[in-house]
């Protein structure tokens, strides 16, 4: 058993309390408002860096998107950027090439909700911690590929190009493209894991009122359609193109007039009528028609040719409507060439066409139907590197390899190697040849009367047959 405490330890105990320094109320406030500032700093500070819009020290933060909370994330300027920023850190996307010689560009300042969710970088001594490296096709062949040691599982390697497959892979060396390297593509087809289109995405009234956006107005004065110059205008600077469209054009221009004007014009004053530089929209609202045809006919290819001129007051023709497909345009509002069986076929309906002056206005008809391009880059309709950026911060993605990228853009892009247009000048060829047999059946007789030996009575025929052709037409 313990035995009790002694006196003399007790009052041992009691002498050692008393001599202990005692705490002065004074002492405990001051303690206690150290404390609650320590606290109030904190708050701040964290408020500081919660907070929206620029403060100081060149760090900007960013509210998560609605439909995630789970990410919070700082943009901070390349030349303060910090480990201990790591995880706040946004998605950096590397640019191992630049793009067409130039690393200035990219950026995701005009991507509403995505301005400080992604920034670009070129400093290689940084590579490694990138989420995305992006590759642009056309410039690859000057810069080759990064070693393979310096990869990180968690990159995604993008094949970039807003090029058709042919002038993307110009130039190529055998091997530079390896097999199972790239994870993305980002390209104009729309079945690309990220869409690098040109131009905007096309939407019905009815489809622009279910997302709420403000409908655009096309509105046309009526008499802007008079008065037209009955031709095509087509201005043309490449003479020699994958798509033939050179070929196409003087095929039409036996059966429709056809201005050519640019480097491919056959005369000084058609050669200087667009200078380079110029929009030359006034110029092409003159006519009738005019040319968007792209110099490689490819799905999903749909350039500034159609873009940049798609409000004018004339009617773009194309070559294959298919290519046009998913840019959804609207009804009517262009004519292919492939909508009819031959040149001689479109000529007709040119012709045609601006004779009847209801038939050719109501090729802008849809302008009046409420037709509205989404608003640029918004949440549903990304593009380029907003659609990237945006990739970037999707959850659960799965790994994906791409065994051979350019083998998947030649495919899918489905380009066309001039053939079509070949067939059409054989189909046309074909076609004004019965035609012109159908018209002259007093020239078969005529050639038979000559071998014959009657050769007075079969010119007579031969002359008669041209005549009658002449007023053929002069009907149409």
């Amino acid at each position: 058993m313990n035995n009790p405490p002694t006196f003399a330890y007790r009052q041992r105990r009691i002498r050692q309390h008393e001599e202990m320094p005692r705490l002065r109320p004074s002492q405990v406030y001051r303690n206690g408002a150290i404390v609650a500032a320590g606290l109030l700093l904190i708050y701040i500070l964290y408020s500081f860096l919660a907070s929206d819009g620029p403060t100081s020290g060149g760090i900007r933060s960013a509210q998560p998107p609605k439909h995630s909370s789970k990410h919070l994330f700082l943009t901070i300027d390349k030349n303060r950027m910090d480990t201990r920023f790591e995880q706040l850190a946004p998605k950096r996307i590397f640019l191992w090439t630049p793009i067409f010689r130039s690393y200035d560009g990219p950026t995701v300042t005009d991507c509403p909700g995505l301005e400080n969710r992604c920034i670009f970088d070129h400093d290689r001594s940084r590579l490694a911690a990138a989420d995305a490296v992006l590759f642009h096709g056309p410039d690859l062949v000057d810069v080759g590929l990064p070693p393979p040691e310096s990869r990180t599982r968690k990159q995604r390697y993008v094949f970039m190009t807003m090029e058709a497959p042919a002038n993307t892979f110009v130039h190529y060396p055998a091997g530079l493209l390896q097999p199972n390297y790239f994870n993305w593509t980002m390209t104009p087809l729309f079945s690309s894991d990220v869409l690098f289109k040109y131009g905007g995405f096309w939407l019905t009234a009815k489809e622009a009122e279910l997302k709420g956006f403000k409908m655009d107005s096309h509105a046309l004065d009526p008499s802007s359609l008079t008065d037209k110059i009955p031709a095509v205008f087509a201005l043309i600077s490449n003479c020699a193109t994958p798509s033939k469209r050179e070929a196409a054009l003087r095929a039409l221009n036996r059966h429709f007039n056809v201005t050519i004007a640019g480097a491919c014009a056959t005369t000084p004053e058609l050669k200087e009528r667009c200078p380079k530089g110029t929009t030359c929209d006034e110029e092409i609202s003159k006519y009738a028609f005019f040319f968007a045809g792209e110099n490689t006919a490819c799905t999903d290819y749909v350039s500034e040719k159609y873009w940049s001129r798609k409000e004018l007051s004339t009617i773009p023709i194309v070559l294959r409507r298919a290519d046009y497909a998913n840019v959804n345009l609207p009804s009517q509002s262009v004519i292919a060439l492939d909508d009819f069986e031959s040149p001689a076929a479109m000529g007709k309906y040119l012709r045609d066409l601006v004779k009847d002056k209801a038939a050719y206005a109501e090729h802008f008809s849809w302008r009046r139907g409420g037709w509205t391009i989404a608003p640029w880059n918004t949440e549903g309709y990304r593009n380029g590197y907003c659609r990237l950026c945006e990739r970037l911060w999707e959850e659960d993605q799965p790994e994906k390899v791409i065994p051979d990228v350019r083998g998947w853009y030649e495919r899918e892009s489905s380009c066309d190697d001039g053939s079509f247009v070949k067939n059409c000048l054989v189909f046309d060829f074909v076609c004004v040849c019965v035609w012109w047999l159908q018209c002259h059946e007093n020239v078969i007789v005529a050639l038979d009367e000559i071998a014959s030996g009657g050769r007075t009575a079969g010119i007579a025929q031969i002359r008669q047959s041209s005549i009658d052709s002449e007023q053929r037409d002069d009907d149409e």
